[in-house]
C-alpha cells in the first residue's frame, strides 16, 4: 500500500465537515477570506509521529479543524458554537467528523481527541470571530 499523502487525508477531513455541514464554506487548508459559519483544515503542530508499527506500517498524523462562527450578533454565534462543540448528534463537529472513521478508507482510523473554543482573527482583515479548535488524531498506512 502507498504512503498517505497528507492532500487526501485534508480532502477527506473537508468531505466529512461538508456531509455533516452542507451550508458551511468548508476547505482542506487555511481560508484566506472565512464567510462563517467555515471550518478549515491544517496539519496539527504535533505533526507526523512515523514508523508507529513494524516495517513503515502506520504513520501518527495530527490535524486541526478550525471553526468559525460570526460575531455580529454574539448570542447567536455563541449558540452557533455551542452546537458546534457537542459531543455528539446534529451540528456536532466532532460526530461530522467520525461519522466514518476511516474517511473512505483514505485512513485507517481517526479520533477528534479534543476541541479549545478561542475567539480568532482572520488572516486577512482586522475581523474577530468566535471559533473552535479541534485537535485530530489519524493513523494511516506509512508505507
Amino acid at each position: 500500500m502507498a504512503a498517505t499523502d497528507p492532500a487526501n487525508i485534508r480532502a477527506a477531513l473537508k468531505t466529512a465537515l461538508k456531509n455533516g455541514f452542507p451550508d458551511a464554506q468548508v476547505t482542506g487548508y487555511i481560508l484566506s477570506s472565512p464567510r462563517p459559519p467555515c471550518f478549515d483544515v491544517d496539519i496539527h503542530e504535533d505533526g507526523v509521529n512515523y514508523d508507529q508499527s513494524m516495517h513503515r506500517g502506520i504513520d501518527e498524523w495530527w490535524f486541526k479543524v478550525t471553526a468559525l462562527c460570526a460575531t455580529g450578533v454574539l448570542d447567536g454565534a455563541q449558540k452557533v458554537r455551542d452546537g458546534f462543540l457537542k459531543s455528539s448528534g446534529t451540528g456536532s463537529v466532532k460526530a461530522a467528523l467520525e461519522t466514518d472513521k476511516t474517511l473512505g478508507g483514505v485512513v485507517q482510523n481517526l479520533h477528534v481527541t479534543n476541541v479549545v473554543p478561542r475567539t480568532l482573527q482572520a488572516s486577512d482583515s482586522d475581523a474577530l470571530y468566535l471559533g473552535a479548535e479541534y485537535t485530530i488524531r489519524v493513523f494511516a498506512s506509512g508505507s
